[in-house]
């Protein structure tokens, strides 16, 4: 989201890059200088998520996991422009790496009060002609939403969802009822993959126990 924020009030392209994508590519070193390229000539914005994929630190490594690391970070070191690395596994990055970052920062987790200030933020970016349903929404009503604990992409995801469920799809009006079935749609979606990832954790503590 920050990114994105970014891109706008600067007025720049934001270019995004999923490494855990980009590392099943054959082509994967042409590909880097590719997207290196295209950023510089665009004066793009770019992005790389999941940067623990090339980043962590290996003990026994292949020669295409070295190869990797080397053609990343040469590519890195050298770019001119805005770069943000992404990831929820900062543990796993190779200390070595971390010298190279100009700048970290660690986002908390969001509270009720930012979560409202986003849903009005994206909901208002909407224009009145997709926005009809929603232009005489009750305060009390998107408070109830922002109680939900998403982030900010989540909460762009309902609304992107609400959206293709318009009538027609994507340049329809969005309704109330169709935010509400999207929010509890990822709702569920992340309360049963916490559930799944606790069930897993306490199966590997049985196991060792």
């Amino acid at each position: 989201m920050l990114a994105e924020c970014l891109s706008e009030e600067h007025k720049k392209p934001l270019y995004r890059v999923n490494l855990g994508m980009l590392v099943a590519d054959m082509r994967w070193e042409t590909t880097i200088e590719e997207i290196f390229r295209q950023a510089h000539v665009w004066d793009a914005i770019l992005l790389i998520d999941e940067a623990e994929v090339v980043l962590a630190e290996r003990t026994q490594e292949s020669m295409h996991s070295l190869a990797w690391v080397a053609v990343f970070l040469r590519k890195i070191e050298y770019f001119e422009g805005i770069l943000f690395l992404t990831t929820n596994q900062i543990h796993m990055i190779d200390p070595a790496f971390i010298s190279r970052v100009n700048f970290g920062m660690k986002f908390p987790t969001l509270d009720s009060k930012t979560r409202l200030q986003i849903w009005e933020k994206m909901l208002g970016d909407l224009g009145d002609s997709n926005n009809a349903d929603l232009l005489n929404l009750e305060k009390d009503t998107l408070k109830e939403w922002a109680m939900k604990p998403l982030n900010g992409r989540q909460i762009r995801n309902v609304i992107y969802s609400a959206r293709l469920l318009a009538d027609p799809p994507m340049t329809g009006q969005i309704t109330k009822a169709g935010i509400k079935q999207c929010l509890a749609d990822v709702t569920n979606f992340s309360k049963k993959t916490l559930a799944l990832i606790v069930s897993v954790f306490h199966l590997f503590q049985v196991e060792f126990e």
